[in-house]
């Protein structure tokens, strides 16, 4: 299979590095879009009660649903603040279907450049270009919008 360019995006916050990686990591749930980005939306027609990332290498991204199952997202594969997280990704799919998120934040004279990198769509087989095209959309409003809102909060 040809290798699939990953989705990215970049915005510019004007808080600190170490502000940015807590609210991203620490503060998941207070942010996250979950009324319209969750299992818990589409399964039980309500957003889930928290979004949780346990702050460690090998650490679990999940949701709490709004039934009060836990549905995994991912598993973090880079815990290095406040300069880097990276995470395992496959919402709704099995753990071996997953593809990689990649969150990096550098100081700059605003404030933070926050970098995210969605990639390894080739593991999704048929289903990859597909799935990148959903995403290449999804994190504008996940990111740029809720992400980056919750930073100017």
């Amino acid at each position: 299979m040809t290798a699939i360019p990953p989705v990215t995006r970049e915005i510019l916050v004007a808080v600190t590095p170490a502000r940015a990686f807590e609210a991203f990591t620490a503060q998941i749930g207070q942010w996250w879009p979950g009324e319209t980005h969750s299992l818990s939306s589409g399964i039980c027609k309500a957003p889930p009660r928290d979004v949780i990332m346990e702050p460690r290498m090998g650490g679990a991204l999940y949701e709490i649903m709004a039934n009060g199952e836990r549905s995994q997202w991912g598993t973090v594969t880079d815990w290095s603040p406040p300069h880097r997280v990276a995470f395992t990704w496959h919402v709704g799919r099995p753990p071996e279907e997953h593809t990689g998120v990649a969150i990096a934040f550098a100081a700059s004279e605003a404030g933070t450049k926050v970098t995210l990198t969605h990639s390894n769509w080739e593991r999704l087989g048929e289903a990859a270009e597909e799935t990148r095209k959903g995403y290449s959309t999804g994190w504008i409003g996940v990111f740029d919008g809720a992400y980056a809102d919750y930073l100017k909060a």
